[in-house]
């Protein structure tokens, strides 16, 4: 078992982030504590199997730690706050907020959409049908 000295141990923030910083081991004991019982499963547990296990956790919340730093991405954010309320068993904020929505509305008369169908359905195919034609007469010829 690996033996670390608290005197010694340190957490850096930095990579993708706003706000870079270093906390202590003693500036970790120092923030608020949460404690939590949370039931933790291997992914190869299979049903009804002996790989699962309570425990009660005590420590400090990531999220305001992960707020210090500033994440840049706003999907990295909000997969890392997923995973930290997915472990505290928070069902009611595991969900991922919606997009905008952005529509965008072809608005044709009927000639028009049949100009549009001919031209995707026929015209197209048929060019290319024809461009494939006319390289494979100039390779043969």
């Amino acid at each position: 078992m690996p033996q670390v000295d608290a005197e010694d141990w340190s957490l850096t923030f930095d990579g993708m982030v706003t706000r870079p910083y270093t906390i202590t081991y003693a500036d970790l004991l120092a923030m608020p504590m949460v404690e939590r019982d949370v039931t933790i499963m291997c992914v190869s547990n299979p049903i009804g199997g002996d790989y699962i296990g309570t425990a009660r956790w005590l420590g400090t919340p990531l999220m305001p730690l992960l707020a210090n730093a500033g994440i840049k991405s706003l999907g990295n954010r909000d997969f890392a706050a997923l995973c930290i309320n997915w472990l505290l068993d928070r069902q009611q904020s595991m969900a991922i907020g919606p997009r905008s929505i952005s529509e965008y509305r072809l608005n044709l008369t009927p000639p028009q959409m049949r100009l549009l169908n001919g031209v995707l359905l026929g015209a197209l195919p048929g060019g290319v049908l024809t461009l494939g034609f006319l390289v494979w007469a100039r390779r043969r010829g």
